[in-house]
């Protein structure tokens, strides 16, 4: 008989990758009648969608642009009980380019007791 290799799984149940920006405009903005719903588009909707390919992967992440991060304010991680950590400065180039580069912001749960090896963003090239 062979040998079972069994890794542990540090992260269990439901992963979301999910990635924030702030700044869309009323332009950007249009309801549609057949579907019930307000449709977004835009240089706002192309850096969230970047911002979230680069969180695509991972074990349950939520990234933050930097305006996003600055919007919410320094409060965030004291009135909500997250942590946030500033993952460094990338070029987002999927699933649109964006074209300038971006500070990414990490949000965990304090507490959560998920393991992660390196903070690292997949998907996306650091400068």
């Amino acid at each position: 008989m062979g040998t079972v290799c069994v890794t542990p799984c540090h992260c269990r149940g439901l992963r979301a990758c999910i990635g924030l920006h702030t700044g869309v405009k009323p332009q950007n903005m249009s309801y549609s009648g057949a579907a019930k719903r307000t449709a977004y588009g835009g240089l706002c909707l192309r850096v969230a969608r970047a911002v979230a390919a680069a969180a695509y992967g991972t074990a349950s992440r939520v990234l933050l642009s930097g305006a996003c991060f600055k919007q919410l304010g320094a409060g965030l991680e004291a009135e909500r009980g997250v942590t946030v950590l500033n993952v460094g400065e990338f070029v987002l180039d999927r699933p649109f380019p964006v074209q300038n580069p971006l500070n990414l912001y990490m949000v965990r749960a304090c507490g959560s007791g998920v393991r992660e090896r390196a903070c690292t963003v997949c998907r996306a090239a650091p400068l």
